[in-house]
C-alpha cells in the first residue's frame, strides 16, 4: 500500500475549468454609432421635402404687391365715370384703414370714393374734382373737418349750391363732437363704428343717382340720424 499512496501524491491535479466569460450574448447587429449619431442627411432630405411643398402648395404670384388697405373691394364706378354720374363721394381720413373701410361700402353702394388724408387735401380735391357727399373724419390733423366744412359753407353762401358734407365721429359716438359737426354746418354725423349700416341710408338720402341698397332689413332703411340743418337736396 505505500507504493499506491506514493504514486497517489505524485498524480498531477486536475486543472479547474476554465470560468465562463462574465460578458452577455452578443447583440443583434446595429446600424453604426457614428450613423446613429449624425442626422445631417436625413435634416437636409427633410427640409429639402418641407421647402418644395411650400413653394410648389399654390400657384399664386407671391411677387405682386398686397392691395391697398384703401381700395375697394367691390369693382364701382371709375372716378371719371362717377363724377359725371353725380356719384363721387370724397372721403377725408388720416387712417388707411377707416379709408378702405368706406371706400368698399362705398363701392357695393355704386359710388366711387376719393380719398384725401387730411383737411387740406379734401379742399384741394374739392376744388378740383365734382364731388357729390363729402364724408370728413373729424380727428384730422391740421385743417379739421370743421374747418373744411365752414370754409365750404362760406364759398356756397357766395357761389349757390350745396355739398352734403357728412361727419365721421369716432368709434363710440360723442355727442359734443356732434354738436360741434352740426355748428360748422354739416348735414349729418355718423359713428365709424355704425358706418357700414348706416352709410346705405346716409346714400339714399343725400344722392338720388347713385344705386340703390341693397335691402338688409328694416334697420337699414332707417335714417343713421336726422340731418342737423333739415336740408335735403333729393326732396328740393
Amino acid at each position: 500500500f505505500g507504493r499506491r499512496e506514493e504514486l497517489a501524491d505524485e498524480a498531477p491535479a486536475p486543472k479547474p475549468a476554465a470560468a465562463a466569460p462574465l460578458s452577455s450574448p452578443d447583440p443583434e447587429p446595429t446600424e453604426p454609432v457614428s450613423a446613429q449619431a449624425d442626422p445631417g442627411p436625413r435634416l437636409a432630405a427633410r427640409l429639402l421635402f418641407n421647402l418644395l411643398r411650400l413653394v410648389g402648395r399654390s400657384g399664386e404670384d407671391r411677387s405682386a404687391p398686397p392691395p391697398r388697405s384703401d381700395a375697394p373691394a367691390h369693382a364701382g364706378p371709375s372716378i371719371a365715370e362717377a363724377a359725371q354720374a353725380g356719384t363721387l363721394v370724397l372721403v377725408a381720413a388720416p387712417n388707411p384703414v377707416d379709408r378702405g373701410r368706406v371706400g368698399r361700402a362705398l363701392a357695393a353702394l355704386g359710388c366711387a370714393a376719393e380719398f384725401a388724408q387730411d383737411g387740406q387735401q379734401a379742399l384741394d380735391l374739392l376744388a378740383e374734382r365734382r364731388c357729390a357727399m363729402a364724408l370728413l373724419d373729424c380727428n384730422m390733423p391740421g385743417v379739421s373737418a370743421f374747418d373744411v366744412a365752414r370754409r365750404l359753407r362760406e364759398s356756397e353762401s357766395a357761389s349757390g349750391g350745396h355739398l352734403p358734407v357728412i361727419g365721421l365721429l369716432g368709434y363710440v359716438a360723442d355727442a359734443q363732437v356732434a354738436a360741434k359737426c352740426a355748428e360748422a354746418g354739416m348735414d349729418e354725423s355718423v359713428s365709424k363704428g355704425l358706418i357700414d349700416g348706416k352709410l346705405g341710408g346716409i346714400v339714399a338720402r343725400w344722392l338720388p343717382a347713385a344705386a340703390r341698397p341693397r335691402e338688409r332689413g328694416d334697420r337699414e332703411g332707417r335714417p343713421s340720424s336726422a340731418p342737423v340743418t333739415g336740408r335735403n337736396p333729393a326732396q328740393a
